[in-house]
């Protein structure tokens, strides 16, 4: 799904005094007792120290039956913190996943959501208890940059694909997270941010930004940019920029993984509460299995997040493309025209299963050109290929990026984005339509 990124207003509320008990009700954490004699302090600095060997217990992956037990727990309690329709916000997007962050053998459910009109992204996260059978939310403390992104909160609904390492000196676990902004009047950016969890306590260190301002002369008639590169002690060069969002992820051994992010409207019921429970436990437990690396995003968006998503259980979200496809239709600056493989001038494009895209240009009838390209998928599982062959382009024209923005209901026809680009930037776009064996 396309984002639009505009001005964001920070709206994050955390609470950490609540937790949710199996049966619904909410009841205060008992505070510490401050009078205690010194037999009393040396028995709880024991056991603070046998708890904290506990808590540095790394747990790979939570078996089975533990986690069916703690998803029943959410379940049972989806109306304590799921997004209704309800809300004082009116939202774009809400998102929903399971993960167990710190892997402390205790799973989360981390709650998204969009604002419609500011696209105010707000995160909640929200952690089963020792004994099992409630849940407590996360407090939140941010560090580093402060004032360059209108929000806080990492924008986890945008990128469910992430990096992430684990500090085993401390026992805390890290996820990389972009933190994209809109300001609405040319000025837009990017914060990249450092998420952090352990034990209930989420951190954000927002280690690098970079704010863009666009204007346009009138002189020149084209558009002119600024880039302003920030750190945690400052503005910093062009240079350094580039060399900590690299050097970042590299220093700290990231890795790749991914979160099972369960995608709501907000068209009709932002929530969940309209879900049967038996399909809402199929998806927790598969957002989780995301997050273990026991199931590939492509499918779980498919299954679940993807209303035309065709194809059976055992067919990825790639997979359903493959195949050749004839060109039907274009659309050019508003200038439509239709095709056949009779037509003057006509294309196909063939999607193999060792993702690649072979496109063959025909003129009268016969093959003029025949281009190959790898096939990569983007954030929103579409296949996406590049033709950057300048000898085979248009003079200006350094790459043509095809983009498939989706599938009918029948499986025989896709529509594909067409952005072309030259050593500045954009130079324009197209939409193309192919069926599948047009001839």
């Amino acid at each position: 799904m396309k984002k639009k990124y505009l001005a964001m207003l920070l709206s994050v509320i955390m609470c950490s005094s609540v937790f949710f008990t199996g049966c619904g009700k909410t009841a205060e954490e008992p505070a510490a007792e401050e009078d205690e004699d010194d037999e009393e302090d040396d028995d709880d600095d024991k056991d603070d120290d046998d708890e904290d060997d506990d808590k540095n217990v790394y747990v790979e992956t939570i078996d089975d039956d533990t986690l069916a037990d703690q998803i029943k727990v959410f379940v049972k309690n989806k109306k304590l913190w799921s997004v209704t329709d309800d809300s004082t916000i009116v939202l774009a997007d809400s998102g929903y996943c399971v993960a167990d962050l710190d892997h402390n053998g205790r799973c989360e459910i981390i709650v998204l959501t969009e604002s419609a009109y500011s696209t105010v992204t707000d995160m909640r996260i929200y952690e089963i208890t020792e004994k099992g059978d409630a849940f407590r939310e996360a407090e939140f403390d941010y560090t580093g940059i402060m004032d360059e992104c209108s929000s806080l909160v990492p924008d986890l609904i945008y990128f469910p694909l992430s990096e992430t390492y684990y500090d085993e000196k401390k026992g805390v676990s890290h996820y990389l997270i972009n933190n994209r902004y809109d300001n609405g009047n040319g000025e837009y950016g990017n914060c990249f941010c450092d998420l952090s969890y352990s034990e209930g306590k989420a951190g954000v260190y927002t280690y690098a930004s970079v704010r863009v301002n666009e204007s346009f002369s009138l002189d020149t008639q084209q558009f002119d940019y600024e880039y302003t590169y920030t750190s945690p002690d400052g503005e910093m060069s062009e240079k350094e920029y580039y060399d900590t969002i690299d050097g970042y992820p590299e220093a700290h051994g990231c890795s790749d993984m991914e979160f099972g992010i369960y995608y709501r409207g907000w068209s009709d019921d932002y929530g969940v509460m309209k879900l049967e429970d038996s399909l809402l436990v199929s998806v927790l437990t598969d957002s989780y299995k995301v997050f273990a690396g026991k199931m590939d995003y492509a499918d779980f968006y498919q299954s679940y997040n993807d209303p035309w998503a065709p194809g059976s259980d055992t067919e990825t979200y790639y997979e359903q493309y493959i195949g050749n496809w004839g060109l039907y239709y274009s659309e050019v600056d508003g200038y439509e025209e239709y095709y056949t493989s009779s037509s003057f001038h006509y294309m196909t494009i063939e999607f193999t299963s060792d993702y690649e895209a072979v496109m063959t240009n025909y003129e009268n009838g016969e093959v003029t050109n025949v281009w190959r390209a790898e096939i990569n998928m983007d954030d929103d599982m579409r296949p996406y290929f590049d033709m950057d062959d300048t000898s085979r382009l248009p003079d200006g024209y350094v790459c043509d990026r095809y983009t498939v923005l989706g599938m009918n209901s029948d499986r025989d026809l896709i529509t594909v984005d067409v952005t072309f680009y030259g050593e500045d930037g954009c130079l324009g776009g197209s939409t193309l339509k192919l069926i599948k064996d047009w001839n």
